[in-house]
């Protein structure tokens, strides 16, 4: 069963509006407004993105029109963004999208949300970012103590948090810090409501291959997807998988991976470090003894 708009106070359509990017470069960039699973004929969604903005830099920001794509399967509009600005941890460049619900002339709701145009992707087994090979060296951050997410910023190392709140990832997104969100299940409306945030970059969920790589994609379309497998397991990375996640049990960890598309990132076993600097030191530690094996996409302290 579909919803009428009518049904769609401006809470539930903050809630539900969908903003997503497409296939970008250095010269342009595709965005996206969309409200699913509304089918009401005649509705149309409208609007403006606004930036970038940037807590590091001065800019001078532009506004794009968001304008409606016709009659689908729900709700869209795009904007054209020429010579985008990228969010990266370096320079967390960010847009403002406006957006309006329309029947006719009507305005049935409006909504306002940040979005960050975010360039991280794999390919071959690796991750790369802003077209360059990178390799995630994370953090849990039950292993630490509590640490100003600037410092996370200046020593370059993404947080491995379970279930972020949208008040860590907004203050990630504008300070410049990339977020690994874990669940510990497959929950559809946690991985939409963290799509929404610049900073998350990727979501972990635990091994099932009975996941749908499609249906993932329709609910984070800019989210990188980690399989996540716990010591001792073999490593048999599913379909949907970007990148596996693989929970180390002895330096023997190679032998439990099975040859796949997916990146491969070692997570050492759980340890509780003094300060953040000392965790970000036994990621290097790791890569050093990890040496050698050149499918290594990435380390987790």
């Amino acid at each position: 069963m579909t919803d009428s708009a009518e049904t769609i106070d401006p809470a539930e359509f903050a809630r539900r509006l969908e903003l997503f990017f497409g296939e970008a470069s250095d010269t342009v960039c595709r965005v996206y407004a969309r409200l699913p699973g509304v089918t009401e004929r005649g509705l149309t969604l409208n609007g403006q993105l606004m930036g970038p903005s940037c807590a590091y830099a001065d800019t001078l920001p532009a506004r794009f029109a968001l304008t409606d794509r016709g009659p689908g399967s729900a709700p869209l509009a795009a904007a054209t963004v020429p010579e985008p600005c990228f969010w990266t941890p370096d320079m967390p460049h960010l847009y403002r999208a406006s957006v309006e619900l329309r029947r006719g002339g009507e305005v049935l709701a409006r909504a306002t949300r940040d979005i960050g145009l975010r360039t991280l992707g794999v390919a071959g087994g690796k991750l790369y970012y802003d077209a360059k090979r990178w390799v995630l060296r994370g953090v849990r951050s039950t292993s630490v103590p509590s640490t100003e997410l600037h410092l996370w910023r200046e020593l370059q190392t993404t947080l491995v948090a379970r279930n972020p709140d949208d008040d860590l990832c907004r203050q990630a997104s504008e300070v410049g810090v990339l977020l690994v969100a874990e669940l510990d299940t497959l929950d559809e409306g946690a991985i939409r409501r963290l799509a929404r945030w610049a900073a998350v970059g990727m979501v972990v969920l635990p091994a099932d291959p009975r996941h749908e790589r499609a249906f993932l994609r329709s609910l984070g379309q800019n989210l990188l997807f980690a399989e996540r497998f716990v010591a001792g397991d073999p490593v048999r990375p599913s379909a949907w998988a970007d990148v596996a996640f693989c929970e180390m049990d002895s330096p023997e960890l190679t032998a439990r991976i099975e040859k796949c598309a997916a990146a491969i990132v070692a997570v050492a076993s759980p340890t509780q470090y003094p300060d953040l600097a000392t965790a970000r030191s036994e990621c290097d530690q790791l890569q050093r003894q990890l040496a050698g094996h050149d499918q290594w996409a990435g380390y987790v302290a």
